[in-house]
This record gives C-alpha cells, sequence and structure tokens, in this order.
C-alpha cells in the first residue's frame, strides 16, 4: 500500500525508513502547512546541545497549499544552517565526502517555495542513498488515506517517540548518549554508504 508523506526538510531516520521500504511513495502536495512539523525543520546533534535548523516561511499564506508556501529570506537562515551542520559535523567521517552537495544547496540554491527546497533537500538523499524508490505527488487534498503519514511527522507525534532503529557511533555521543532519530543527515555524515542499512 503506497505510504502518503509530507515533503520534509532533510527528514529523520524515521521518515526513510518509511520511504526506503515502499515500492512508491505518494507526496503530499496540496495540505495546508503544518507548524512545529518536520516540514521546515530538522533536529541535528550539536556540540552542546540537540538543535533544531528551522526555515522561515510566509505565515500569511498557512492557508494556501503547501506547495505555494514561500520561504522568507529576511534572515540568512541558510549561511546559519550550513555553518551549524559544518561546526557540528565536520570531524565526522564522511563529512568531507558529501560536503559538495550542501554548498551547492546553501550557497548556490535559493527557491521560491518550501516545496521547491525540499524537494532538492530530497533529491540529494536518494542520490547519497542511491534510493530507488518510486514517487508520485497528490493532486487534490483528501482528509484521509489508508497508510497516511502526513500527520505522523511531527517531532511529538507517537509515532516518532516510539520509532527504534539500530545504534549507530555519533559525533557528540560521549556528551548526549545516543540520540535516536536524528535528521538522516546524522546518519548520512556518520556512517556514509552504510546509512542504507540502517533504513
Amino acid at each position: 500500500m503506497t505510504p502518503v508523506l509530507p515533503r520534509t526538510y532533510f527528514g529523520n531516520i524515521a521518515y526513510y525508513s518509511i520511504y526506503n521500504r515502499a515500492e512508491e511513495v505518494k507526496f503530499e502536495a496540496k495540505e495546508h502547512f503544518l507548524k512545529q512539523s518536520f516540514r521546515n525543520r530538522c533536529t541535528i546533534a550539536s556540540a552542546n546541545a540537540i538543535q533544531d535548523l528551522i526555515v522561515p516561511v510566509n505565515r500569511k499564506q498557512r492557508r494556501e497549499p503547501i506547495d505555494t508556501l514561500e520561504i522568507s529570506y529576511a534572515e540568512q537562515w541558510q549561511r546559519i544552517h550550513h555553518g551549524t551542520l559544518i561546526s557540528s559535523y565536520k570531524v565526522s567521517p564522511y563529512f568531507e565526502h558529501y560536503a559538495h552537495y550542501f554548498s551547492e544547496f546553501y550557497d548556490d540554491f535559493k527557491p521560491r517555495t518550501l516545496w521547491e527546497l525540499n524537494q532538492k533537500a530530497h533529491e540529494i538523499i536518494v542520490r547519497i542513498l542511491k534510493l530507488e524508490t518510486k514517487e508520485s505527488e497528490t493532486e487534490l487534498f483528501e482528509k484521509s488515506y489508508p497508510n497516511d503519514y502526513r500527520d505522523q511527522c511531527q517531532p511529538k507525534d507517537q509515532f516518532q517517540l516510539e520509532f527504534d532503529h539500530q545504534t549507530y557511533i555519533q559525533v557528540f555521543e560521549d556528551r548526549h548518549g545516543f540520540v535516536k532519530n536524528l535528521s538522516i543527515l546524522d546518519l548520512i555524515f556518520n556512517e556514509g554508504p552504510n546509512a542504507i542499512s540502517f533504513l
């Protein structure tokens, strides 16, 4: 059964586990923006704390379809996010191997909408992990689907809190202990090509 997922900003391990295990995934293009969800944020482990990287959006458009929601560039969030990834993962085993993807993403890519940003972020992850799931997009909004994960893509949702996966060595594990279900970026920078085996 085809899972229905929102597009997320460098989704977490639970998100990409759903994606990787499906033959085909449908992305929700016509929902309204859901605040405090992974649609415009990802969670990483930095030196001092577990940290959310948040993409600011035009709040006046929250009642419009998600594929038209514009990003706000009033703040230099791209520079901040890129700098945070560098400072958090530069000593990880595989950061230098993949760094060029993120230099291009943060320095050269300035899309109008969150949908475009998340699509590009997803394309980077698919390329790195060599994922082969078929994809489609919704054309109309439906209240529910048989295999619906749209509401589960929030940090405090029970599905996210209970999701479990194999542990791996994290950069700041000595400070925070092992932190499960972080952004897929954490897994990629720490495990490289082996990341796919954790999904």
